[in-house]
């Protein structure tokens, strides 16, 4: 098979949703380019990260699925286990307090037994457990593969872009003086964030919103407001922003999309996206940018409450300490005291 087939049988498979075999295509697309030209292909092996990326966030949502169906499985299996215990124990005797006393005891009897076995089974299975993880190493999932893929990639597009003249920017205006640097560079924003999705699939929020804001700067310079990779590319760093929490990260999600209503609102004042469409994006972010701008003030609240809490804590100890180091005036009771008159001893009397 050629790679110009694997190529659209990658494509087709893509747009089928058919990402595991797209993983399968695109990975002996990329052996076989590298064969051929004796060095990695970034273009492929960009198309070969999507895929596994994709097939990773599919399986993900499938496997969760099926996981919490047999945990609900089993916990309905265990109920239902200890139903029949109780079923049988009643059902075997005509007094079922007497024959479930009755089955106590004898479990009981039997309780030394039965526990010899369970450890022994215990240990048993502790031993085949520990045995494979001594010897073999946990195995990388498509989203750390496609991590590594898409690094890959933007080393490469990245070496193939140092030293090259950029055109005028934004650089799609001006891809016809240089179409192969504005097509690369806007692969290695694509790369960007690909790599900011992996991360925020992952909910490693502070590296995707590192990659977004890498893929953001990007696309400042190639394309102009009414670009919807911008549009895109603000969101999504909103998004991950607010995940990271921070009281920074919660600003700079505000700023995003107020750069992202600005932009909006532009490309609709230009004639961009009249009608339906373009008022339902704006009512979206403005949406947005409301509630981010709410959480602002919830958080400045609490924080204030919490300021205020602390405060009223230290100022009540150091009265406190206060006090205990500084008592107050002694009142002197001495004068108060009256003492009691000594009785005078009766003489002696002479003899006469």
């Amino acid at each position: 098979m050629t790679l110009e087939q694997l190529l659209k049988d990658g494509a087709r498979a893509m747009g089928e949703t058919r990402y595991e075999d797209a993983v399968e295509i695109y990975s002996e697309a990329c052996q076989m380019a590298n064969l051929e030209q004796g060095k990695d292909d970034p273009d492929l092996m960009f198309l070969y990260g999507k895929a596994l990326f994709e097939n990773a966030v599919q399986s993900s949502d499938v496997l969760g699925g099926v996981g919490k169906g047999k945990e609900e499985e089993g916990e309905k299996g265990e109920v239902k286990g200890e139903g029949e215990g109780e079923g049988e124990t009643a059902k075997s005797g005509g007094d079922g307090q007497f024959q479930f006393s009755s089955r106590l005891a004898e479990e009981e009897e039997e309780e030394e037994e039965e526990a010899a076995q369970k450890a022994a089974s215990d240990s048993d299975s502790d031993e085949e457990v520990e045995a494979p993880a001594d010897g073999d190493e946990p195995e990388q999932g498509d989203f750390e593969i496609a991590w590594e893929i898409l690094d890959l990639t933007r080393i490469l597009y990245e070496q193939q872009l140092a030293g090259v003249a950029p055109v005028a920017e934004p650089y799609e205006a001006h891809a016809a003086d240089n179409p192969d640097f504005v097509a690369r560079y806007g692969r290695l924003s694509d790369v960007y964030m690909l790599m900011g999705d992996i991360s925020l699939e992952t909910e490693n929020f502070p590296q995707a919103a590192e990659d977004y804001e890498k893929a953001n700067g990007m696309l400042e310079r190639a394309f102009a407001a009414c670009s919807g990779r911008r549009h895109e590319a603000l969101f999504k760093l909103s998004l991950a922003h607010e995940f990271v929490g921070s009281d920074e990260s919660v600003q700079r999600a505000v700023s995003c999309m107020e750069a992202l209503l600005a932009l909006v609102e532009q490309r609709d004042g230009a004639g961009g996206a009249a009608g339906a469409d373009g008022a339902s994006l704006v009512h979206e972010v403005r949406s947005r940018l409301a509630d981010l701008r709410t959480l602002q003030q919830q958080r400045a609240a609490e924080k204030d409450q919490l300021v205020a809490l602390l405060k009223g804590v230290t100022a009540a100890a150091t009265a406190a300490a206060t006090d205990a180091a500084h008592p107050g005036p002694v009142t002197d009771l001495t004068g108060l005291v009256k003492s009691r008159k000594k009785k005078s001893k009766p003489g002696r009397v002479g003899k006469r």
